[in-house]
């Protein structure tokens, strides 16, 4: 699998997760299949859906999967065969024959990528103050290399 492929795929898993699934930001999708490149393509899906990806050791068995279910409350369960448990069931394979039916373009991709958020770091002038009843400067000595890059962290 290409990173192309594998970029294609994720961006399909995650219109299936969001449009036949109902998985929004922050539910968390339980997965319990084998490893393969599927299955990080629907790790990555989740990522750009913003659900949280709870990933299952392929060996637990059905009591040990139910009991992580009720402490995770997944919105969603990932796996092979139906489990006597309160959470809605796909399965793996048909997660991607349901992937397979949303057409693939630009639009599609750019909607579902999830974009870095910018940062402000405060500013750091070379001084630290305590905090309580004595607030007053101390001596903070700024290593060499901070010095330099100081005006990078402004």
């Amino acid at each position: 699998m290409t990173y192309a492929q594998l970029d294609a795929l994720s961006a399909q898993l995650a219109h299936a997760l969001v449009n036949v699934h109902h998985v929004s930001r922050g539910d968390r999708v339980a997965v319990q299949l084998s490893k393969r490149p599927e299955v990080l393509a629907l790790n990555i899906a989740c990522a750009r859906v913003g659900a949280i990806y709870v990933p299952l050791n392929s060996r637990y068995t059905d009591r040990e999967v139910a009991d992580l279910l009720d402490d995770a409350t997944p919105a969603l369960l990932v796996r092979k065969e139906a489990i006597d448990h309160g959470t809605p069931l796909v399965e793996g394979d048909n997660l991607l024959s349901a992937s397979a039916k949303f057409p693939l373009n630009s639009k599609t991709r750019c909607a579902m990528r999830t974009r870095p958020r910018p940062c402000s770091l405060p500013r750091y002038d070379g001084s630290a103050q305590r905090s309580g009843a004595e607030s007053r400067e101390l001596d903070v000595r700024v290593p060499d290399a901070q010095r330099r890059l100081g005006h990078h962290v402004r």
